[in-house]
């Protein structure tokens, strides 16, 4: 479902599917839920998503809110079009910071 890849307390995620939806996304809380601790810091890839429903949405909120309660962040970067699109129509974008690229995501962390 993703790969992740450590650079200090920095995780970068990545999705190996297109989609988080009502079918997988307790999957991706699950596996997710094993690299949240004090200060970690996540890097979504989501150049790979193409699809993302109200429980997608939902997972990468508690994602969020797990992160803040131990002090870690989050950050996107690599949206589609569709997914952009939807970020906005939801206000996803005002809560979860969002690039263009992976390198000024990870300034935005350090």
């Amino acid at each position: 479902m993703i790969n992740v890849s450590f650079e200090g307390n920095i995780l970068t995620i990545s999705f190996e599917v297109d989609h988080i939806d009502s079918g997988n996304y307790k999957e991706f809380k699950s596996v997710m839920q094993r690299y949240i601790m004090d200060g970690a810091r996540f890097i979504f890839n989501i150049e790979a998503l193409k699809f993302i429903d109200s429980s997608g949405l939902g997972a990468f909120l508690s994602i969020l809110r797990d992160l803040h309660k131990v002090n870690g962040d989050m950050v996107m970067y690599g949206a589609g079009e569709a997914i952009r699109i939807l970020f906005d129509l939801v206000h996803l974008s005002r809560v979860i910071r969002t690039f263009p690229d992976g390198e000024e995501a990870r300034r935005a962390l350090v």
